[in-house]
């Protein structure tokens, strides 16, 4: 078994230790060390990196108590230096306390149990046993878990047995053996955890709930903590100020001229649509009295697409019996409905320069090419 030098110091940053074996894992190379400061990934929170012997530690993983350090290479020595990347260490400290936080402010609060967490390189999660919160309740919370970074509290780590853990008011009991690690924030939460965390509250810094998730009837909220809070504030208040000038309006004014740009764009978007519809009944018109004069129609509409295109052609086949070439930007659709079998997909698929499909009686296409309709109207009649 690896002593576990993170369970009593958290803030250790450089050890040495012997190395008591080596072998292959995965694509790496394994090493196990009699003590070691580096984090497996275990307990929903990630593992450390940094180095053994300047070699990188990419990986740490925990197998049956044991903890392998994954390396590229073997190491030709029996003894190492250890040093962690801090950084990163620090960013999950941070993260792992602002969870104890979150989670004594929901227990605290509003009397609810947490489920499950989950400490990702960008965003963290919590899972809590209720299926609905409102803003203001959440917003209780968020506020409560901050007053206590604030605070600046001590924050514990108690080593106590079973029997003893009995004693103690813990949130939620654990089902390890003995010794029990517990971790304390004082007079707020005490919890058995094995994960890193900072030694006053106050290093923390900040607590941000951002988004929200149904998951099997409980509640998933994501939040960072500390750096990262910082980070994403950083972020989202560049956004509101590209915001603000985009839309020349103050930030506290930008939730109006939102609400005002999407109904000027509803409005928009209704008008043309009227006009949508009076330019295709204007050509549904145009189009018949050019049927009732020649049997048939051949026109040009630029600002139609195919799908309107495919609905005009419909619209006249039922009103009239004719033979139809439209043609869009691009785009074309030849119909018919006169008793003699069309040729129009035969022909259609003669032409190289486009694609499409369709009946005898009713082919849609596409021109792949730069040539213009005119050309393709020229090379269908021919053939046709």
């Amino acid at each position: 078994m690896t002593e576990r030098l993170y369970y009593r110091d958290s803030t250790l940053k450089q050890f040495t230790a012997a190395v008591l074996e080596q072998k292959p894992i995965q694509d790496k190379h394994g090493v196990l060390l009699d003590r070691t400061a580096f984090y497996p990934t275990s307990g929903g929170q990630m593992h450390d990196t940094g180095t053994l012997n300047g070699h990188t530690v990419h990986d740490v993983i925990l197998e049956d108590e044991l903890i392998w350090h994954l390396v590229s290479a073997p190491l030709q020595t029996d003894r190492v230096n250890g040093e962690l990347n801090w950084s990163r260490r620090f960013d999950f400290m941070q993260q792992h306390t602002g969870f104890h936080l979150l989670a004594g402010a929901f227990k605290r609060v509003l009397g609810i149990e947490t489920i499950a967490s989950h400490l990702g390189e960008e965003w963290d999660t919590i899972d809590i046993d209720s299926d609905e919160l409102s803003a203001e309740q959440l917003q209780a919370v968020e506020t409560a878990a901050n007053e206590v970074i604030w605070q600046n509290r001590d924050v514990r780590i108690r080593m106590v047995t079973r029997d003893e853990m009995a004693a103690f008011n813990v949130r939620k009991v654990s089902d390890l053996g003995d010794p029990i690690r517990l971790i304390d924030i004082e007079d707020w939460d005490l919890d058995p955890c094995g994960g890193t965390h900072v030694t006053q509250t106050g290093e923390v810094g900040l607590v941000k709930i951002y988004g929200r998730e149904k998951v099997r009837g409980s509640l998933r909220y994501t939040f960072v903590a500390g750096r990262r809070a910082l980070a994403k504030h950083q972020q989202q208040f560049a956004v509101l100020q590209e915001l603000g000038s985009l839309l020349s309006t103050g930030q506290d004014q930008l939730t109006a001229s939102v609400h005002k740009l999407q109904q000027e764009n509803r409005d928009l978007r209704k008008q043309q649509e009227q006009g949508r519809q009076s330019r295709l009944d204007q050509a549904i018109a145009d189009c018949l009295l050019e049927i009732e004069q020649e049997g048939r129609v051949s026109e040009f509409f630029p600002d139609f697409d195919l799908k309107t295109l495919q609905g005009l052609a419909g619209t006249l086949l039922k009103q009239s019996e004719c033979t139809c070439y439209l043609f869009g930007d691009q785009v074309f659709v030849f119909a018919s409905n006169r008793e003699s079998v069309h040729p129009a997909l035969a022909v259609l698929k003669s032409l190289t320069v486009v694609k499409g499909g369709g009946r005898d009686d009713f082919v849609q296409g596409r021109v792949e090419t730069d040539i213009e309709m005119p050309e393709i109207l020229g090379a269908f009649a021919e053939k046709m």
